[in-house]
Formats: structure tokens, sequence, C-alpha cells
């Protein structure tokens, strides 16, 4: 069965069973208050003929047979039974049964009320008003009224069920459409199209997830480039130093080249290559899983500062200038083996895209959350944490605009004409955020023009117990 069917089909009976509920409420209600009206028709009649009997006897000291035969006929033409009784429950005079609407003398077809009737303070007996059940004793304008209402009710019923039948399954066709629309694309993306846009332009959960449809397809169109460029990256990684080695080393064998210590050391720098190469790539992979993490309360401030100072000769080396600025010492939950090696690949990083006698500034400072270059996914975090950041700064050309959401990446390099040589091996500000994220924190690119970039590190504050120092 169709899904257009189905909610049609739920619809409609949510509707009906709405319709069906309210009918059987109001045809109740209608009976209930019918029958209200003739229980006091009945206690009305029933006073009157109380006060007529005393008023009688008082008259007459007595009931005489003329009055009561008189009142039984009464009764009997009103559809009544009149019976009085005495205090001892015998029987002193009783009506007869009335035989309109087909009834009997049977207990079982009769209700009845009980008043006892005083003279002054004397006991005249116990008057009992016998009347039919009020089903029985409709009259026949009441039972025509009573019939066109539920007919009416029948047929309003009907209508709404009809209308509630046709909007259900213009709903079903309203919600479907979209839905449609989401599954062929699903299927599209399942066959490896990547293409696929849903436009549509509502302001509901569907529009919702249409937009979150449009931004997975994206995000996996996005991941599929940047799979595709890391493995042209990898093999021309490895290509570039394997043919180095391999023409070496045919060389040698052809007996071209004699293996003299310049040519060894050329395949040795070429080995080495391949080595970092596969030291950063399983770098990556353990940070990425956060596997082989000592994590233990450390004075990040000070971290910062002795790795800095250690770089500060390889920096005024390139004719680069140096500004640390760090404040109070703070400390956080982390690795020390692993943020060294977060703060070397940024500050790598901002020597090897400085301009000529350009500048490098490090600065730690705790901030105040949220902050604006934050990912979405880390402002509710914020809110509630104490952060230091680390900002690494160069005064290089900058990173283009549509490049800042890939620069953590893995091999991503907005230069493609970059060789390894100015360019690395596009994995160090992967390694930097994963390793920030195994920490609880993140990585942004916090600025980034023409005169400059600065990354941006955020990691919390290892909150201290009281008693104890941070």
């Amino acid at each position: 069965m169709r899904l257009q069917t189905k909610l049609g089909l739920a619809f409609a009976a949510v509707a009906t069973g709405a319709i069906i509920a309210a009918v059987l409420l109001a045809n109740l209600s209608v009976r209930q208050n019918f029958e209200q009206y003739v229980h006091q028709r009945h206690y009305a009649y029933y006073e009157q003929i109380a006060n007529n009997l005393i008023r009688n006897y008082e008259q007459t000291n007595a009931f005489s047979p003329a009055s009561l035969d008189f009142f039984g006929r009464q009764a009997l033409q009103e559809g009544y039974r009149l019976r009085l009784e005495s205090d001892t429950g015998d029987l002193i005079w009783e009506s007869p049964a009335p035989v309109k609407h087909g009834l009997s003398p049977d207990e079982s077809q009769w209700d009845f009320h009980r008043t006892d009737l005083y003279a002054g303070n004397r006991f005249l007996g116990a008057l009992y008003l016998l009347y039919p059940k009020a089903e029985l004793t409709f009259a026949a304008a009441e039972r025509t009224f009573l019939g066109q209402l539920y007919r009416g009710f029948a047929l309003a019923a009907l209508t709404a069920g009809l209308l509630a039948l046709l909007v259900s399954m213009l709903m079903g066709r309203y919600l479907l459409i979209p839905i449609t629309l989401m599954r062929d694309v699903a299927v599209r993306l399942r066959a490896g199209d990547l293409t696929p846009a849903i436009n549509l332009d509502r302001r509901d959960e569907i529009g919702d997830l249409a937009l979150a449809m449009n931004h997975l397809t994206e995000s996996l169109r996005q991941q599929e480039e940047l799979r595709k460029n890391l493995t042209a990256d990898v093999a021309h990684e490895l290509r570039t130093p394997l043919s180095t080695l391999q023409g070496y080393l045919e060389a040698f064998r052809d007996g071209v080249w004699s293996p003299t210590p310049e040519r060894l050391d050329a395949c040795h720098q070429q080995t080495i290559r391949l080595k970092n190469l596969v030291s950063d790539l399983e770098s990556l992979a353990s940070a990425e899983a956060g596997l082989a993490y000592n994590l233990a309360p450390l004075d990040f401030s000070d971290l910062v500062a002795k790795v800095c100072e250690s770089m500060r000769p390889r920096i005024e080396n390139k004719g680069l200038t140096f500004e640390l600025s760090i404040g109070e010492d703070i400390t956080v939950q982390g690795d020390a083996q692993r943020l060294t090696q977060l703060i070397v690949n940024l500050v790598e990083n901002a020597i090897k895209f400085n301009r000529p006698a350009g500048q490098v500034t490090v600065n730690v400072k705790k901030s105040s959350p949220p902050d604006t270059t934050a990912p979405a996914d880390t402002k509710s975090q914020l809110e509630t944490k104490k952060w230091v950041v680390l900002h690494v700064s160069d005064k290089g050309t900058g990173i283009a605009s549509i490049d800042v959401p890939y620069v953590f990446e893995r091999f991503f390099r907005g230069d493609k004409s970059r060789t390894r040589l100015t360019g690395g091996s596009g994995i160090g500000l992967a390694i930097v955020k994963a390793i920030a994220v195994a920490h609880g924190g993140y990585a942004s690119i916090a600025e980034t023009s023409e005169r400059g970039t600065t990354v941006e590190i955020a990691l919390p504050i290892l909150v201290c117990r009281p008693g104890t120092q941070e």
C-alpha cells in the first residue's frame, strides 16, 4: 500500500472517529435532556395530583370514591397510574393502567414518585404516581423532532466523513510529493549521482528535511572530491620519491652511474621523505582515533613558551621576526607530546607561508565564551566551559575564502601548483585539528586576508577543585 493511501486512510479514520464520537455525544446529550424534561413534567403533574387529593380530603374528611375515580380518569388520560397505600403498606386504591404505547401493568415498564399525604399532622396515606419509563412516553412531536435530529446528525456525519476523506487525500498528496522527491534523490545518491538537489520552498519540518538533504548531498560531493584528491595526492607523494629511487637504483644496476656518496645521499633523502610521509599519516590516524593519549594536568602556557623558544632560531634564520605573548599560567588536561606536535605544526606552517621579512606571532589567553570563530557544534559547549585559546599568525598572502572550510582536510592545498618543498604534505593542519578535537577543543581559521592568516586552537581549561591549584 502506498504511503499516500496510508496517510489518507489514517487521516480519514481519525476524522471519522472524531465525527462519530461527536455525533454520539450529541445524541446522548439530546436524549438525556429529553428524559430530564419528561421527568420534570411527571413531577409537576405529581405535585398537582397530591395537592388536589389533600384539599379534597380536607373538604370531605375522607377520600371519596367519586373524587378518586375523577383523579383516576384524569391520570388515565395523561398516561399515568395512581396508587394510594396506608401507613402499613396496604392498598387503599389504585387507578387502572393506560394502554397507549402498548403499556401493560408490568412493573418493569414503570417508574414512580412517592409522597406522604398529611392533613395537618395527620397521616392520610402514601401516594404513588406511576409513569411509563421516559423512552416510552415521548409525544409524537417529540419523537418526530428526535427522528429529524438523528437524521440530521447522520447526514452531517456522512458529509463530514466524505470531506475528511477528500481533505486527507489532498493532505497526503501534499505531504507525499516532497517525500517522493527526497526518496528519488536518495536513490540517485545511492547510485553515486551526487549532483541532484531538492528545490522545495517550504517553511516547515519537511522544508528543513529537504534543506538537510541538500546539505548532505553537498557534503557527500565535497567528501567524494576530497577522497579523490586524497588518493591522487598520496599517489603523487609516493610516486616522486619512488621514481627518484627507481632511477638511481636502475642507473647503479646498469652501470650508468657509480654509487658515489653524493648519489647515495640523494637516495637517502628520498627514503627520509617517504618515512616522514608515512610518519605523518600514522600521526594523523592515531590522532583521529584518539589512541595512545597520555592525558594529565599540564601548564599549557609553559608548554607553548618552551616549544616556541626552541623554534626561535629556525624562525630567525628564515629572516622572520617572532612575537610571543603569554599571560597567566593556564592548566589543561592534555598529552604533552601531542600538544607539542600541535604547536610545532602551527609554527611550521606560519614559517612556511610567511612573506620574506615577515612575522610569526603566537598568543595564548583565556577566552570568554562563545567565540564567533568556533564551529557551530562546539558553541553550546563554549557557554558552559572555560577555554584557553592559542592564536598563531603569519604575514603571508592569506587563504582564499573558498578554501577556508577545507584547510583542515587531509592533503588539502589551496594552491594546486605548490610542490612538497613549499607546500608540505597537506597533513599538518589535519593533525592539528585531530589533536584539538581529541582534547575536547576545536581548530578554526580565526582570520585570513592578504595581510596574513591566524589559526585558532581552543582547549578546555582544567577546573580544579577547591583546595587545589591549577
